[in-house]
């Protein structure tokens, strides 16, 4: 959770705060009333009961939910996030990437969980200072300070950032596989072979995600 004042918007709420608004307003959309709709909502981003604040208080809370009726800002990436005490710091040369994060980046893309895989694909791109991505540090503990720490709007347009280099993420990533593949292929036919399925991969992989 990110600690906050009355001053409510989307540069202070997590994407696990988000999520939770998400789930609520979509699982609920006909089957609660106005009213009951604003006291979970408060209870989401104040985790506190509604019930027991005092009118002035409730009163700010509700004052304070305007911001969701807002388009989400843009914000500017930075090379570095403070996320519950931790820095991370963010990796954005995909051409240095390894292998693993490829494997991992096609894994959150195929789930196709939206905002929800948010946590997981941005843990490819920030890793705690002093480290490679998932090597010496706790994977599990990376995905939880980037979900309850970071605000929603730096997760959409660090999201936003990262997505429009996908084709050259998995462009580069094949490109390097075909080359380091056909080096051990002896046979200049085979290496011919392999060399025009691969461009017709990579062709493929393009096609797609332009749509």
């Amino acid at each position: 959770m990110i600690h906050f004042d009355n001053n409510l918007d989307y540069t202070n709420i997590s994407i696990g705060e988000y999520i939770q608004l998400q789930d609520l307003l979509l699982n609920n959309e006909n089957e609660l009333e106005q009213e009951d709709l604003v006291m979970q909502e408060i209870q989401i981003l104040y985790n506190r009961n509604p019930y027991t604040m005092n009118i002035h208080e409730f009163q700010k809370a509700v004052e304070s939910l305007k911001f969701l009726a807002k388009d989400m800002p843009k914000m500017k990436v930075k090379d570095s996030y403070m996320l519950n005490g931790n820095k991370y710091v963010l990796h954005k040369e995909l051409s240095e990437f390894k292998v693993a994060h490829y494997v991992d980046y096609e894994m959150i893309m195929k789930s196709k969980k939206g905002i929800e895989s948010y946590p997981q694909f941005l843990a490819l791109f920030l890793t705690p200072e002093g480290h490679e991505y998932n090597d010496g540090y706790d994977m599990s503990t990376a995905i939880k300070d980037i979900n309850n720490y970071l605000s929603i709007a730096d997760a959409v347009s660090l999201a936003n950032f990262f997505k429009a280099s996908s084709v050259l993420f998995t462009t580069l990533f094949l490109q390097y596989l075909r080359t380091s593949t056909s080096k051990t292929i002896k046979d200049r036919k085979t290496r011919k072979m392999f060399k025009n399925k691969m461009r017709q991969l990579i062709r493929l992989t393009i096609m797609g995600y332009s749509h």
